[in-house]
């Protein structure tokens, strides 16, 4: 653990060093994380958890980031929602009757899906040709892919130069990553399921996640490029054009989501925004306000001074370690869960969920956001929730609209 901990504080300090781009940041310190060894430790979610504690501080132009879907650079080493494995095993999942797609040799289809408001998984099958053994794929990723449905929306595109051909294509105005009612801009993490030698077969999960996706009919999967990385440390990248075409099952677009008011709180200064429970898990979020860096009637030269100053104190304190920079502002949200009426407990999703995330504004304003494992198989008409927030436990409790 402690050299685990050197190596990563010691390419953490570089690379913040080198690039203000947070992205750039994680993707390259576990790029330089991946070999074998830190791999087998990667996969325990203790570790998990204190690598991604050490990347959930963001410095923002309007305040600080605990994001945990930044996590998803971290998470798409496991798979564990307990909330999706409860909906998959009451039937909230299903089966693809299609045949393989052959482009160049190689086969692709889709072999189940799950779609609800913030999650669409499916698990992809690829059958190789014989010049290439599945027991030597280390890693495998779709690099141009565009899923769009039946209105021409946009669920993920991972490509400038496909986004922009579909969208001319298609008569829509584009603008890659940028707020556009047609492009959802879903986040994606993906993991090797299983490997079956015998037939040179691989299944691959892909998870997508937003803040809301629509209830769509019809999936368009354009793949164009999948780069395999090999046990020899080999890229190799297969060219083709696979066009798979998915009907959406009536449970998945017919869904409804389930809404719950507050019935009573312990703390009134903290606001609920939404507590809405659906197939796959819970979304909670509330706002508050607490001290501020600066004062109000402060000028706009003192409020930079000020800003400049905290920023720096919690960029030394982030590159040394160190939990908060100040007691003062502590804005931490922990020990977080929801007890349904049957007294069972269920705890934050352990997911790439973009809806998982507290932000503190320069101002004081505190915005979080939190998903539950918890859904609409286990929920109750009374839901009591819980966290510590300043040192204090919240405990919120909730009726059903």
């Amino acid at each position: 653990m402690d050299n685990l901990d050197k190596k990563i504080q010691s390419i953490v300090k570089q690379k913040i060093m080198e690039s203000s781009n947070y992205t750039y940041t994680i993707e390259n310190t576990l790029h330089n994380l991946k070999d074998a060894k830190t791999m087998d430790i990667i996969k325990n979610i203790s570790i998990v958890k204190y690598i991604t504690a050490i990347f959930t501080m963001i410095i923002v132009t309007t305040g600080i980031v605990f994001a945990k879907d930044i996590s998803h650079y971290v998470k798409n080493f496991f798979n564990n929602n307990n909330g999706i494995d409860n909906a998959i095993n009451n039937g909230y999942i299903e089966n693809v009757n299609m045949q393989y797609i052959n482009s160049n040799g190689t086969n692709v289809k889709i072999e189940n899906l799950l779609m609800d408001d913030y999650n669409l998984n499916f698990n992809s099958k690829i059958k190789l040709n014989d010049t290439i053994k599945v027991n030597k794929i280390l890693d495998i990723n779709f690099e141009d892919v565009i899923i769009s449905d039946e209105n021409n929306r946009i669920l993920y595109c991972n490509n400038k130069n496909s986004f922009e051909d579909y969208c001319n294509k298609n008569n829509l105005k584009y603008e890659f990553l940028a707020f556009n009612n047609n492009y959802i801009n879903a986040g994606i993490n993906d993991y090797i399921k299983s490997i079956d030698n015998p037939n040179n077969e691989i299944s691959i999960i892909y998870n997508l996640s937003t803040d809301k996706f629509p209830k769509s009919k019809l999936l368009n999967i354009n793949l164009k490029n999948i780069v395999i990385r090999t046990s020899n440390d080999e890229n190799l990248t297969l060219v083709g054009n696979w066009q798979i075409e998915v009907d959406i099952p009536e449970k998945f677009y017919n869904r409804k989501n389930v809404i719950y008011n507050v019935k009573e709180s312990n703390n009134p200064s903290i606001k609920v925004t939404e507590a809405t429970v659906y197939n796959t898990g819970m979304q909670f979020s509330f706002y508050t306000k607490i001290n501020s860096v600066y004062d109000e009637d402060d000028s706009e030269v003192v409020r930079k001074q000020k800003i400049d100053e905290y920023v720096k104190k919690y960029q030394e304190s982030f590159i040394n370690g160190k939990g908060n920079v100040s007691e003062e502002l502590d804005y931490h949200v922990h020990d977080e869960y929801v007890i349904n009426s049957n007294g069972q407990k269920f705890y934050p999703s352990k997911s790439n969920s973009e809806n998982e995330f507290t932000h503190y504004a320069f101002s004081g304003e505190v915005t979080h956001s939190q998903t539950f494992d918890i859904n609409k198989y286990t929920m109750t008409d009374e839901l009591e929730l819980h966290f510590v927030f300043k040192g204090k436990e919240t405990i919120i409790k909730l009726s059903r609209k």
